[in-house]
């Protein structure tokens, strides 16, 4: 169905899929509220203390299932001029209001129900709000598609009138750029940072250590029955530091299958779409007027398999959140030199060298992150005999650390910019690029501590709607010719910003 079989006018309830959907949060909630509570009173031996429980838990569930259902008949949505009204609430009504010229994208998600019934959850993003103003459970996937195609067509028509160009219609077709096979998913589940699931297994294991001494059962007898005394604790780390890994490393695997299953990067005629999720599917819209900022990093691991994560900074409301950014990974070279010649404009990058920040940066670092804690460590083991030589290897290590990684960070800093487009790259133990349109840039701040004054050096920084990036040490006046020539080029340009 098209847009024009849908009657938008009048108000319209979700689909009675809806009501599945609201019922499933509901559940959701009530664990995610109650469970240390079920716990406690599951582990414990009372029983009139679990009936009591199971009674208060029925009596919540059973009221928040009501609720969820009048809630589901008392909402309902029209479109009225150029407005998208929404009235609902249960006990509280509400009817909002939101012009189509305040919305800035319409996403799609699908969990497992809904992919079932074939139908969507639909996002609506608008300017000024930190979080999705409004959110549909499940509407038929004809008229969620319907409904975006109108609120596209009429932003469209209202940046017509506003300065009378030509567009094509606000229905795109999309090439592909990125498709993830399986073999992307294992590099991609590999390569993550394991270090959470590795710190909440460690929780876990505790907590388990801790309840089975609650329960008198004493976890060292078995170990000391198995093992040489000796060799006990050394076993024991080793044991638990393999099982840690091989767990962390198959939840990040899983996590990753789940998150980015067929994950695609579409492009199309005024910006990407990228659709990804196994048990919850997710369709969002990178529009290139509301592309703020393009940056991509990887890590050792992710280097080593050739990937890069690809990130799009989006414009969003005073309040910047992560949300906002569209991660794609699993990125090769290629995947990136594409995007970027669809999003920035043939000899967008002609020039970029690369210049380095100045080389006090580098020992200002190694003095205040490595020589002052080396220092209060030195201080300390004078003091302290029986510990001496361990805090004295502790300063060594950490001093060598810093100077070594500190000499790896200074070289990797990087600038340049021409006439269209400005390049900082960093890092550490992977190498991160951000690139942003010139026009982008809302603001510009220069900053001086006492000693870059006495050393005529200063920090930049460029502030976009979707966040900032910062040049630290360079020539105060080489950040002020750049603050002007930016400025000047933000003022004079015809180009929308978002």
């Amino acid at each position: 169905m098209r847009k024009n079989d849908f009657d938008f006018s009048i108000p319209i309830r979700q689909s009675k899929v809806a009501i599945a959907i609201l019922i499933y949060k509901t559940f959701k909630i009530i664990v995610r509220q109650l469970w240390p509570v079920l716990l406690i009173f599951l582990i414990g031996r009372g029983g009139t203390e679990k009936n009591y429980l199971v009674i208060f838990i029925s009596v919540v569930a059973i009221v928040s299932l009501v609720l969820s259902i009048i809630g589901y008949f008392r909402f309902y949505f029209h479109i009225k001029g150029d407005e998208l009204i929404v009235h609902k609430g249960v006990i509280n009504r509400k009817v909002l209001n939101i012009s189509f010229d305040r919305i800035q994208t319409v996403n799609f998600e699908q969990n497992l129900i809904q992919q079932v019934f074939n139908v969507v959850g639909l996002k609506v993003d608008t300017a000024g709000s930190a979080k999705d103003e409004f959110s549909f459970d499940a509407l038929d996937r004809d008229m969620a598609v319907a409904l975006r195609e109108t609120i596209l067509s009429a932003k469209k028509e209202s940046v017509l009138e506003e300065n009378s160009i030509t567009e094509q219609s606000s229905e795109q077709e999309f090439s592909p750029i990125l498709e993830l096979g399986v073999l992307d998913l294992i590099k991609i589940g590999a390569s993550q940072n394991h270090f959470k699931s590795f710190g909440l297994i460690m929780l876990f294991f505790f907590w388990i250590y801790d309840n089975l001494q609650d329960a008198g059962i004493n976890a060292e007898e078995y170990t000391e029955s198995y093992l040489p005394e000796m060799s006990q604790a050394l076993a024991t780390v080793v044991i638990m530091a393999v099982i840690l890994s091989v767990v962390s490393f198959l939840i990040s695997l899983i996590n990753t299958v789940f998150r980015y299953f067929d994950l695609k990067l579409l492009r199309g005629d005024r910006g990407f779409k990228i659709i990804s999720g196994l048990f919850n599917r997710k369709e969002v819209a990178a529009m290139d007027h509301k592309i703020q900022m393009i940056q991509w990093g990887d890590n050792p691991l992710k280097r080593f398999f050739g990937m890069k994560d690809l990130q799009f900074k989006q414009a969003s409301s005073v309040e910047v959140n992560s949300n906002k950014s569209i991660k794609v990974v699993g990125c090769y070279n290629e995947q990136i030199e594409e995007v970027k010649r669809h999003y920035f404009r043939s000899g967008a990058f002609d020039g970029l060298q690369g210049k380095g920040i100045d080389y006090r940066y580098l020992i200002r670092r190694i003095i205040f992150v490595g020589g002052i804690p080396a220092l209060m460590l030195v201080t300390i083991a004078y003091f302290n005999i029986e510990q001496r030589w361990v805090l004295l290897g502790i300063a060594g290590l950490w001093l060598i650390w810093i100077i070594l990684s500190s000499i790896v960070k200074f070289k990797k800093y990087r600038y340049d910019f021409n006439q269209w487009v400005m390049l900082v790259k960093k890092g550490m133990f992977g190498d991160y690029e951000s690139l942003l349109k010139l026009i982008k840039v809302q603001n510009i701040k220069i900053q001086q501590t006492l000693y870059q004054k006495r050393n005529d050096l200063a920090d930049i920084e460029f502030y976009t709607a979707s966040g900032s990036a910062t040049i630290p040490f360079i020539p105060h006046q080489d950040a002020k010719d750049i603050r002007d020539y930016i400025l000047y080029k933000v003022e004079t340009s015809k180009e929308r910003w978002m």
